[in-house]
């Protein structure tokens, strides 16, 4: 439900809540659960509704970052379907587009406000509790090592998307993405729109903040 810098920036920005030791291990277990685009893991598995079906002690700090990224997910799934008025969607149809380019756009501004000095040396802890490719995983996260070190360059470029091409046999990943494409130049240009998910990242930490005291 959300990319890779504001799955960062949130894992950062509550961290001192999970009593985290190792930022490395706990950055690498908040853009695990997206490796599956590459893995082919299923997202039943990645992105359980049971944390407990999470498999990794609790202590473990990658689970921590692995769960910050799927209560993300969560809770601003509820602010975009607030936005849209659906709650379900399915890959490629209309409610998946609008909010993939919201994802977008959340993603360029949470990337501006990062500090990344210091993001692309911590993914650097490879697991694979689903027996999945250990080198895919290890390739998603260069992906998106390399993603934050040139910065946000396009939508093709965004290192889910990069793994959706690669195995985009027939064409339609990449049609999908001129689509998207084509959304996300007249997004900017709705400043009704643009102030709106300016706001969402306060907005979904706010919630979480609520909820988790």
């Amino acid at each position: 439900m959300a990319l890779e810098a504001t799955h960062i920036r949130f894992a950062l920005d509550v961290r001192d809540e999970f009593g985290i030791a190792d930022v490395s291990r706990y950055l690498s277990g908040a853009i695990y659960p997206d490796s599956r685009y590459l893995t082919r893991v299923s997202r039943d598995l990645t992105h359980p509704k049971d944390f407990g079906s999470i498999p990794l002690p609790k202590d473990d700090d990658f689970r921590k970052g692995w769960e910050t990224h799927l209560i993300y997910d969560l809770i601003q799934g509820d602010v975009f379907a607030e936005r849209t008025g659906k709650k379900d969607m399915v890959f490629g149809d209309e409610e998946w587009r609008v909010r993939t380019v919201f994802k977008v756009v959340q993603n360029g501004l949470d990337l501006a406000a990062l500090d990344m000095s210091a993001v692309p040396g911590c993914l650097n802890v490879i697991l694979t509790p689903f027996g999945e490719s250990e080198e895919a995983v290890r390739t998603y996260f260069r992906s998106v090592s390399e993603f934050f070190e040139a910065g946000w360059t396009g939508i093709d470029e965004m290192p889910v998307f990069r793994a959706a091409l690669s195995s985009d046999s027939d064409g339609t990943v990449r049609n999908i993405l001129e689509d998207l494409a084509e959304r996300y130049s007249d997004i900017l240009g709705d400043a009704e729109a643009m102030d709106w998910l300016a706001g969402v990242y306060d907005e979904t930490l706010r919630r979480y903040r609520a909820i988790s005291v």
